[in-house]
């Protein structure tokens, strides 16, 4: 069976799976790779997936010491790479695995691609906590508590494989010093200080009623992470990938495979054969051309033309012209130059014109005054520089046309529920922990219109009422009961927990 080693000797169990560009897949907290067979082929029909088992789960070894620590796990995670052969992949933790992908990604970037965080947590110390109830839950060993924390009672009575999964898991539970040690290592994450280290392309998946790592938690992770991504599932609870396998895989292979193409056209592309390009060829063209011109240049200094001929200058170019008298299939004889300079105090003859001749000789234009090679040259690329340029390849392109007033107005409200939703996140974070200080009595239905900025708050209790639309007016306009408000999104707050149900249709209560 295949296994990694580490530095203090701990062997870790591991399996491949498909082919393509390499994805880790890194486990929650006290779960083997098993907990990843029911997506594990959704991601193997795209990439090689690498599942491992971490130490003290599954068929890897269980030292008791040294402890354990996330970012301790993120080294074993880089010794599995390495056994596989693969120097660089995609990587997607759940839960505490998301912690430890943290800080693989902070650590060693070098060998991150990609990385997707899914229902995780930056940390207790600057995230959102959860309620006792949850923690009673889950240390509670009773296997249907445990199961409402990640999944949906009726999800889980629909898909039995999922229940004997979850009881094959129970029958051979982690030693006791393992789950304290996944448990401290979970509890101890805080990766806040390094997150804006991270440069890989990152998305954050949530579930909106998640209760065991807070859906706050997903948005915190999302600003703390430069340029991330977040996703939130309507309705799933921490188990998202299970219950919403259908709505979760395609959201995560397609980021991954967005994310590779544009690294793979970030990349330098292969050296081929030089290729001269368009300026390159009219540059060359002009200089060749030019080059005649210099060849010719000790012509201005020619005396006289030969009687026998008339000459007609065209810039450096001597034309000449033949005599009537010559026979018309023997080719005349071509003038000879006589080599006799002209004192630069004496003007130069006119020619007299011949009757003789076929074409009456006019008298030559002036000639231009002697240049310097060096001098024509410098002239050399002024059509080409003064030309106007186009839209090509070499050329500038046209300039930017502004967007019609209605794109602009889109856009500035766009960018304003953006920055409202930024806002509101850091809100739920304070309300959230006001609200386990001095939990609400009942029940509160709100909804929200972020474009308009504006809430309708509906309580149960009168006195939460009050006190939820103290908290809310700090952001929005409160609406008064009556029509529904036309609202973005709607919340349900129930004590100190907070989820997001589709917004109901029809009167307000």
């Amino acid at each position: 069976m295949p296994f990694a080693t580490t530095p203090d000797g701990t062997r870790l169990y591991w399996e491949t799976h498909g082919k393509g560009t390499p994805l880790l897949l890194i486990s929650g907290q006290a779960f083997d790779h098993k907990m990843w067979a029911g997506v594990r082929d959704d991601f193997a029909e795209h990439f090689q997936v690498i599942v491992y088992d971490q130490r003290g789960t599954g068929q890897s070894d269980k030292p008791e010491q040294p402890p354990c620590s996330t970012r301790g796990f993120a080294q074993d995670a880089c010794c599995v790479l390495d056994a596989v052969g693969v120097t660089r992949a995609h990587v997607y933790g759940f839960s505490m695995g998301g912690r430890i992908a943290q800080w693989l990604a902070i650590d060693h970037p070098e060998r991150v691609g990609a990385l997707v965080l899914g229902a995780s947590t930056p940390g207790n110390a600057h995230g959102v906590k959860r309620g006792p109830e949850v923690d009673a839950a889950l240390s509670s060993g009773n296997p249907a508590r445990l199961h409402d924390t990640l999944v949906s009672p009726e999800w889980g009575q629909a898909h039995p494989e999922w229940l004997a999964m979850m009881a094959e898991r129970a029958r051979h539970p982690l030693p006791p010093h393992a789950q304290r040690q996944h448990y401290l290592a979970s509890e101890g994450h805080d990766a806040w200080d390094d997150l804006p280290r991270v440069v890989a392309p990152t998305l954050v998946v949530h579930g909106t009623a998640d209760e065991v790592n807070p859906t706050a938690n997903g948005t915190l992770l999302a600003q703390r992470i430069p340029g991330a991504t977040l996703h939130l599932i309507e309705g799933a609870r921490h188990g998202y990938f299970w219950s919403h396998r259908a709505q979760a895989s395609p959201v995560v292979i397609d980021f991954l495979k967005a994310r590779q193409q544009q690294q793979q056209q970030q990349q330098p592309r292969r050296k081929g054969p030089a290729v001269m390009t368009p300026l390159a060829c009219a540059l060359l063209l002009s200089l060749l051309a030019h080059g005649a011109g210099l060849l010719a240049w000790p012509s201005v200094h020619r005396p006289k033309e030969d009687s026998a001929s008339m000459g007609q200058r065209k810039g450096h170019m001597l034309v000449t012209l033949t005599q009537a008298t010559a026979k018309p299939d023997t080719p005349a004889p071509l003038p000879v130059p006589v080599p006799t300079p002209i004192p630069a105090h004496v003007p130069a003859p006119k020619p007299e014109p011949e009757p003789d001749t076929a074409v009456a000789a006019q008298p030559l234009p002036p000639a231009p005054p002697p240049q310097q090679p060096g001098a024509t040259f410098a002239n050399l690329f002024a059509p080409i520089i003064s030309r106007p340029l186009g839209r090509g390849r070499w050329g500038a392109a046209p300039p930017r046309e502004e967007p019609p007033p209605e794109a602009a107005l889109a856009m500035q409200r766009a960018q304003a529920v953006q920055s409202l939703r930024q806002l509101l996140s850091e809100r739920f974070v304070q309300w959230q922990a006001q609200w386990r200080q001095t939990p609400l009595q009942q029940a509160c239905d709100i909804r929200l219109s972020l474009e308009q900025r504006s809430a309708q708050i509906n309580c149960v209790a009168p006195q939460d009422q009050a006190t939820v639309t103290s908290q809310f007016s700090e952001v929005f306009s409160i609406q008064p009961a009556g029509p529904h408000l036309a609202s973005d999104s709607c919340l349900h707050v129930q004590e100190a927990s907070i989820s997001w149900p589709p917004c109901p249709e029809g009167p307000s209560p």
